[in-house]
C-alpha cells in the first residue's frame, strides 16, 4: 500500500510574481538599450570600465548622445543586477521549492558575468568574440527570468495538470524546436551585427524561414484544439504574429543597415530598425519559451505506463480526475 503523497508547497505571494516580472521587463529594457547602443556604434564613446571617464558621470555627459546612450545602458545594467539580486533573496524566503532557489542565484550568476563580460568588452575595444556572447548572455538572463515570473505565478506555482489533448507531445516537441530555433537565429544574428560576416546573415535568414515554418505548424494544429485549450490558441496566434512582423523588421533592418565603424553619425532609419528587430527577437524568444513552460506544465508529464507496466502517478490521477 503506497503512503499519500505529501501536498504541495503553497504557492508563493503574488507579490514575488509581480515583482519578477517587473525584473523581467528591466531585463527586456536593457537588452533594448544595448541594441540601440550597438545601432548607434557608440559601444566605445566611453572608453573606460568600470568608470566613466575617470569617473560616475562625466562632464557634459548629457550633451552627447552617443555617451548618453552607452551610461544610460551601464546604469540600467547596473539597476538590474540590484534588482536581480533582491529578487533572489524574495525567493530565498518567500518560495519553499529549493530548486526555485536555485534558479535565483543561476540568475545573480548570469546578471554578474553578463556585466563583467559587457565591461571587459570594452577594455579590450569590443572583439566580436566578447561582444556576441555579451548580448547572448542577455537573452538567457531574460529567458530565466521569464522562466522565474511564470513558476511564482498561480499557474506556475500550484495549478493541477489537465488531460493533455491529442497530439500533445508533438506540441510539446514543436514549442521546444521553435524556442531553440529562435535562441539560435539570436546567436546568428548577434554574430552578423558584431562580427559583419555575410554568412552570418544567409544563415540568420534561413533559421527566420524555418521559425516561420516551425510557428505556423504550431498555430494551424492549435487551432484544432482551440475549444480544449484556448490558452494554446491565443499564444500561437500570438507567436505566429511575432514572427511574421519580425521578419519584416528584419528586411527593413537590412535595407537601412550601416556596417559597424563606417559612420558616426546615423540616421533615424539607421538606428530604429536594427534595434526594434533586436528587441522583438527577445519577446518571441521569451514567448515561446513561456509557451513551452505552460504546456509542460498545464498539461503534466507525458502519460505513458512505467517500466513495470502500471499507469503513471500523473495517468492516475487525470484517470481519476476524468471518472470522478
Amino acid at each position: 500500500m503506497t503512503e499519500p503523497a505529501s501536498p504541495p508547497p503553497p504557492p508563493p505571494p503574488r507579490g514575488l510574481h509581480r515583482f519578477a516580472a517587473a525584473v523581467a521587463l528591466a531585463t527586456l529594457l536593457m537588452i533594448g538599450v544595448g541594441a540601440l547602443v550597438t545601432s548607434k556604434d557608440a559601444g566605445l564613446s566611453v572608453p573606460d570600465w568600470p568608470t566613466a571617464y575617470g569617473g560616475l558621470f562625466p562632464s557634459r555627459w548629457l550633451e552627447i548622445e552617443n555617451v548618453r546612450a552607452e551610461l544610460a545602458h551601464r546604469w540600467i545594467g547596473a539597476t538590474l543586477g540590484l534588482l536581480v539580486i533582491a529578487l533572489a533573496l524574495a525567493i530565498r524566503r518567500l518560495d519553499r521549492r529549493p530548486w526555485m532557489h536555485r534558479l535565483g542565484w543561476t540568475a545573480i550568476a548570469l546578471v554578474c558575468l553578463q556585466g563583467v563580460v559587457g565591461g571587459v568588452g570594452v577594455r579590450w575595444l569590443q572583439p566580436a568574440w566578447l561582444s556576441v556572447p555579451h548580448a547572448l548572455l542577455a537573452q538567457t538572463l531574460l529567458c530565466l527570468v521569464a522562466a522565474i515570473a511564470y513558476f511564482t505565478s498561480r499557474e506556475g506555482a500550484s495549478l493541477p495538470p489537465e488531460a493533455p489533448p491529442p497530439g500533445a507531445d508533438r506540441i510539446r516537441r514543436g514549442l521546444r524546436v521553435a524556442t531553440g530555433l529562435v535562441f539560435l537565429q539570436l546567436l546568428l544574428g548577434a554574430t552578423f551585427r558584431h562580427a559583419n560576416l555575410l554568412a552570418g546573415f544567409f544563415a540568420h535568414a534561413l533559421v527566420a524561414l524555418a521559425i516561420f515554418g516551425s510557428a505556423t505548424g504550431l498555430w494551424v494544429r492549435a487551432r484544432d484544439l482551440a475549444s480544449e485549450s484556448p490558452w494554446l490558441a491565443r499564444g500561437t496566434t500570438a507567436l505566429q504574429s511575432l514572427v511574421t512582423l519580425q521578419i519584416g523588421l528584419g528586411v527593413f533592418a537590412w535595407i537601412f543597415r550601416e556596417p559597424k565603424g563606417q559612420s558616426i553619425v546615423r540616421s533615424t532609419a539607421n538606428v530604429s530598425f536594427p534595434t526594434v528587430h533586436v528587441v522583438l527577437g527577445a519577446v518571441i524568444l521569451a514567448t515561446s519559451l513561456l509557451l513551452a513552460l505552460r504546456a509542460r506544465t498545464r498539461w503534466g508529464a507525458p502519460v505513458a505506463a512505467s517500466a513495470h507496466g502500471a499507469p503513471s502517478p500523473v495517468a492516475e490521477r487525470l484517470v481519476g480526475e476524468a471518472t470522478a
